[in-house]
């Protein structure tokens, strides 16, 4: 028995709020030890294990936490919690970056407009256009005759509809993608709570109705979340009051149905504030987008919104948006505006906006079906990180090209047994057969340490990290372990395996399993089960079998680098620990000196080797793993796209020539100074036919500019077309590049472009430029130059075209080659270039 106490400095920077402290509530509850949670800026007491108990203590970056366990349990629980606070409770805020305080550049094509134009914060990306409807948040009130209830009558009701409401957030649970679900998550953690229930349950008896007891419990919750020194907390007020809500709507249906709001055609809504289940409520297949007076950055409404792709503006308190009720309204969360009654300008500006978008997503859903390639034609494969069939559904979609991690430690989490060999083989099988035959890499169960689960008999370890955890725990609960192999041989049946154990550190460990995976195969083949061999590898993790590549490639079949780990082992720091965050870096240069010897050693023996984790995510070092020589890098599915479309500009042998420079840097900042500098993605030339726009119907100079940037931005010659099109107007201001003959030739050299161009733009009619002769013009030459290509040739060009279109003959050509390719030898030709 006794009792134990630890510290704490909170180490989260929004403080703990919801989502962690529901974490922490669920690893509290594995221990039958009281734990006192005290806050000791401010004197407030909880229990950790209600997460109403624990916001309401108003625990911010940096307070110092006395915690107290008494019990049984009470001295593996304290160490284990300890752990727990250090390593494992994390935000997952899922905050977008604070909007810039710089003011909202608006495109010159756009600045025509007569439209209402007022400005708001955007807090999830996207335009939407619709109708204006107006959501009155403040719910009606409660009808004035309720009569009073018996208090059995009051105690009924209130356990119907908690279990009602508990039951309807699984079931949305269940379908739920993963950032909705750690919504839901949280809010059935307040209804589950027991500080909540208890609250309740002390106020019926005071109180003539269940109504009553509801709002008095929510009023006394949100007087503490609000008088929060912390915004973020301060916004989990409305958590608690959607909760208390959907109680009362459970409570009384007719109520509910004048709370609700229906949609019926393309809408964009504009309410005061909205509870994620108000916004889960909307039909998505018209909600445009949202407009709200109040809402934070990290607002669980936002969250959901940003899951669901609807754009978002908040801050938007002028009543004159409240005004255009019924109206059309165009919400652009990209620039941070919402056009009232949009007229013929900010119609046109936003039809051309989707065109140009509908273009890119087309290339980049054809990007997705191909393979990895870089722009010399090395291969790397790219594929997904998993925890589910769902997730190995979304990344095929996605267009990956295989399954690089498929972490099954998560079917054995939060779960009173582990799975038994029948529902595992059924995972297994549906991974394998959503990739048709593409390989799938899964990694046996990686639990122990730092993942403890309630059904084995962990002893609890000072540092878990490098304790029982991977391949080490499996003889300690080897049935478990034979049961996965089981249902793997079965499954490997259904499509081409791999298999991955992690933490290996020595040779024996991998022929121990080994033995184990042939002692299987006999007894199903005994059994008359169907089943089949899969390739066995290991996870380069451990710095020992890092550096014992060559010994390890006579016993393993593939390799794939754990990068998380294999950072923090080899540069001995905890990368939970924000104290020595700052040490845990992927630029590191002893880390690239340790790949390219691991690399170098598999290929000489002739294994494949791939990267998961956080490194092959971080689109800074793409040039270094492609330099490296990788057969793959796996990542998330929402990286996979981008990352092929960035891997396909690259140049393979100038990225080889990165690594050598980045194996040589003393420390991180010269590697990072590298990476910015280096030329590594394959040149192009200045003049190419994607860059000839024959007859296109643009009407006026703005339109043009900004068409022609938005095609340089298509073809990948930048990735900053805001930026580019202002340095074009800069030029521009301060005098006007139309030269005469009906022709301009704007220009620019700028840090904005990626690759240099020349483009030529034919007008299916001439638009009004400011030309010198006043002549309107019908063909624009733009030049844009990187800063590395330096002034001289800059002018160069410029000097040569300037001096070619005095002449009528070149002009004329110009203006009557047959298609983009004459068009191009022309200019060739003429510039000799």
């Amino acid at each position: 028995m006794g009792s134990h106490k630890i510290e704490y400095h909170c180490s989260l920077l929004h403080g703990l709020h919801a989502r962690p402290a529901t974490q922490l509530e669920a690893f509290c509850k594995r221990f039958s030890a009281t734990i006192d949670w005290c806050n000791q800026r401010n004197s407030r007491r909880a229990n950790a294990k209600s997460v109403l108990a624990l916001l309401s203590t108003d625990t911010l970056y940096d307070d110092l936490c006395e915690i107290t366990l008494s019990g049984k349990d009470a001295g593996p629980a304290a160490s284990a919690l300890l752990h727990f606070l250090r390593h494992e409770m994390t935000e997952e805020t899922d905050a977008e970056p604070e909007p810039e305080s710089c003011s909202i550049r608006v495109p010159r094509s756009l600045r025509a407009t007569r439209s209402l134009l007022l400005h708001g914060t955007a807090v999830s990306p996207g335009i939407g256009r619709g109708q204006l409807v107006v959501l009155d948040t403040i719910a009606p009130p409660l009808p004035a005759d309720l009569q009073p209830e018996r208090l059995s009558r009051r105690q009924q009701l209130l356990q119907s509809a908690l279990t009602r409401l508990q039951q309807q957030l699984l079931l949305q649970l269940q379908q739920a993608k993963a950032q909705t679900a750690q919504v839901l998550q949280a809010h059935l953690s307040l209804v589950g709570d027991c500080e909540f229930q208890q609250a309740l349950q002390r106020l019926l008896p005071e109180v003539a109705t269940v109504a009553q007891a509801i709002l008095q419990v929510q009023q006394h919750f949100q007087t503490q979340f609000l008088a929060s020194a912390s915004g973020y907390l301060q916004e989990r007020e409305l958590d608690l009051r959607d909760v208390c809500q959907q109680l009362l709507a459970l409570l009384y249906p007719e109520w509910a149905q004048k709370a609700s709001l229906t949609l019926n055609t393309a809408s964009v809504v504009l309410a005061d504030e909205l509870t994620p289940s108000e916004f889960l409520q909307l039909d998505q297949r018209y909600l445009q987008a949202l407009l709200l007076t109040h809402a934070g950055q990290t607002s669980h409404t936002i969250i959901l919104a940003r899951a669901a792709n609807i754009p978002v503006l908040t801050g938007l308190a002028d009543s004159r948006v409240q005004q255009a009720a019924g109206q059309t309204v165009i919400a652009d969360a990209e620039l941070g505006i919402c056009l009232l009654k949009p007229d013929a300008v900010a119609e046109r500006y936003y039809a051309l906006y989707a065109q140009v978008k509908q273009q890119r997503w087309q290339q980049l859903q054809q990007q997705s079906l191909l393979a990895g390639c870089s722009a010399d034609q090395q291969r790397l494969e790219i594929a997904a990180n998993i925890t589910s069939v769902t997730d190995a559904q979304n990344a095929f979609q996605a267009g990956a090209e295989g399954i690089g991690l498929f972490r099954t430690e998560m079917l054995f989490m939060e779960r009173d047994a582990p799975p038994d060999e029948e529902e595992q083989y059924q995972v297994y099988r549906a991974v394998l057969q959503a990739a048709e035959g593409k390989p799938v890499i899964i990694r046996t169960f990686d639990i122990g340490g730092d993942k403890p689960v309630d059904y084995l008999p962990f002893t609890t370890e000072r540092n878990p990290y490098l304790g029982l955890r991977g391949v080490r725990l499996y003889p300690y609960c080897e049935a478990l372990f034979r049961t996965q192999l089981r249902a793997l041989l079965r499954a490997a049946s259904d499509g081409p395996l791999k298999v991955m154990l992690p933490m290996v550190s020595q040779p024996e460990e991998l022929l121990w399993v080994r033995q184990l995976i042939t002692e299987e195969e006999s007894a199903l083949h005994a059994a008359l089960i169907p089943h089949a061999s899969f390739s066995l590898g290991i996870m380069l993790e451990v710095p020992a079998a890092a550096l014992q590549v060559s010994t390890f490639c006579a016993l393993a079949d593939f390799f794939s680098i754990g990068s998380n780990d294999l950072t923090q082992y080899l540069l001995a720091v905890d990368r939970n620990n924000p104290r020595v965050a700052r040490y845990y870096h992927y630029a590191h240069p002893a880390l690239w000196l340790l790949l390219q010897q691991v690399v170098i050693q598999a290929h000489q023996h002739g294994c494949w080797i791939g990267l998961c984790g956080e490194l092959g995510s971080d689109r800074r070092f793409l040039p270094l793993l492609l330099g490296l020589g990788l057969d793959e890098i796996s990542l998330s599915s929402a990286q996979i796209t981008e990352c092929k479309t960035q891997l396909s500009q690259l140049n393979a042998g100038r990225c080889r020539q990165l690594l050598r420079q980045v194996c040589g840097c003393e420390n991180s900042e010269q590697v990072l100074s590298l990476l910015a500098s280096s030329q590594v993605s394959e040149p192009r030339p200045i003049l190419s036919t994607e860059n000839m726009i024959l007859q296109v119907d643009w009407l006026n100079k703005e339109e043009v500019l900004k068409g022609m940037v938005d095609h340089l931005w298509l073809t990948g010659r930048t990735s900053q077309p805001l930026q580019l099109e202002e340095t074009l107007w800069a030029r521009e201001e301060a005098y006007s590049t139309g030269l005469g003959h009906g022709i301009a030739i704007p220009h620019a050299m700028t840090d904005a472009i990626d690759h240099p161009a020349i483009s030529i733009c034919r007008l299916a009619h001439p638009v009004d430029w400011g030309s010198l002769d006043g002549q309107p013009v019908d063909l624009v030459i733009m030049l844009t130059l990187s800063t590395r290509q330096g002034r001289e040739q800059h002018l160069r060009i410029f000097s040569r075209l300037a001096r070619r279109i005095m002449y009528d003959e070149f002009c004329q050509q110009l203006r009557t080659a047959g298609d983009e390719q004459a068009l191009c030898a022309l200019l060739q030709q003429e510039l000799n270039m």
